[in-house]
């Protein structure tokens, strides 16, 4: 799920990836469109350039293995651009986009391939590939700050977070969240506040290896990690956690006023609570992947089931 910067739109991907609809503020359906061959499915990946007349999305099926992702135009529903990724003439998964994120100002987007630790910047007027960094690990998750340049990563093992700067390519961290050598962590969401202090973190998995399942110490170290939890980026530092949620955690958001910070977990709940930590809400929904928050903080969509559902916050 996606909102443009403007608020005039949001864009939803179903069937895996297949279809793609994007409707205006009052809820009037803009356009829809299929990606035939659909899949594969990409986590949390939807994102508009060009104000709200493009997305960038995965390809359809049969598409060169150099190909990272692919310009669509909103009104046609056409593909307008097809842009390599960060390692041409590798296989497919080296290239793929799996995670990706365009800047608070469009002029950038960051792409995560399936394969290896590199991260790759484009420039989103030309599609030219301005940068890749070789990171110190594979993500699983990334978010740009308000300032359009900077952008935190989660990583897939590890149980780390690191900040990138798209412009110098330096790297901040990375800062060990969660660590403990019988366990396997991931970060399977992000999200930076927008005072761009702060970086909230959603578990993505939490593997206990071996026989560590047998231990009582281990299972009260897993059974403890915080769900949610949010971050000092200056030092790495834990400011807080929200309670209640349970991992994985599919997506977050953070209100661009600050208010409130907000995710879905496992169990198809949407949770929205302070960035102190102390909670605001909980809503059941059906089955719920995916949010988005306008640029303006006061609405808030969420996926519930096959409908998307569009909440006034307040």
């Amino acid at each position: 799920m996606a909102w443009s910067p403007d608020g005039s739109s949001i864009a939803a991907a179903s069937r895996y990836g297949q279809d793609l609809s994007v409707w205006d503020r009052s809820g009037k359906m803009v356009s829809r469109f299929t990606i035939f061959g659909g899949g594969p499915y990409v986590s949390n990946s939807l994102a508009f350039v060009d104000g709200a007349s493009r997305l960038i999305f995965h390809p359809p099926e049969k598409t060169d293995n150099d190909i990272s992702f692919v310009v669509w135009d909103v009104a046609s529903g056409r593909s307008v651009e097809s842009v390599t990724g960060p390692a041409p003439g590798a296989n497919y998964p080296f290239n793929r986009a799996q995670h990706f994120a365009v800047s608070p100002d469009q002029k950038l987007a960051v792409v995560v391939p399936y394969t290896g630790k590199a991260v790759a910047i484009y420039e989103t007027k030309s599609w030219q590939r301005i940068r890749v960094v070789d990171f110190p690990f594979q993500a699983s998750s990334l978010c740009f700050f308000p300032d359009s340049r900077r952008i935190v990563l989660g990583a897939a093992v590890g149980g780390r977070w690191a900040v990138l700067d798209a412009a110098s390519g330096e790297t901040s961290g990375p800062f060990v969240a969660y660590e403990r050598p019988e366990a396997i962590v991931g970060i399977g969401a992000v999200a930076v506040s927008p005072t761009g202090d702060l970086v909230l973190t959603g578990i993505g998995m939490v593997n206990l290896v071996g026989d560590a399942y047998r231990s009582p110490e281990v299972i009260a170290w897993s059974n403890s990690i915080g769900p949610a939890d949010i971050w000092r980026i200056s030092d790495g530092s834990r400011v807080t956690s929200s309670p209640g949620a349970q991992a994985p955690i599919w997506q977050a958001v953070w209100d661009p006023k600050g208010r409130f910070i907000a995710f879905v977990d496992q169990k198809n709940r949407l949770f929205v609570a302070r960035p102190s930590g102390a909670p605001i809400t909980r809503i059941e929904l059906q089955t719920a992947f995916s949010l988005a928050v306008a640029q303006d903080g006061d609405r808030l969509a969420v996926t519930n089931g096959n409908e998307l559902v569009i909440y006034e916050v307040f």
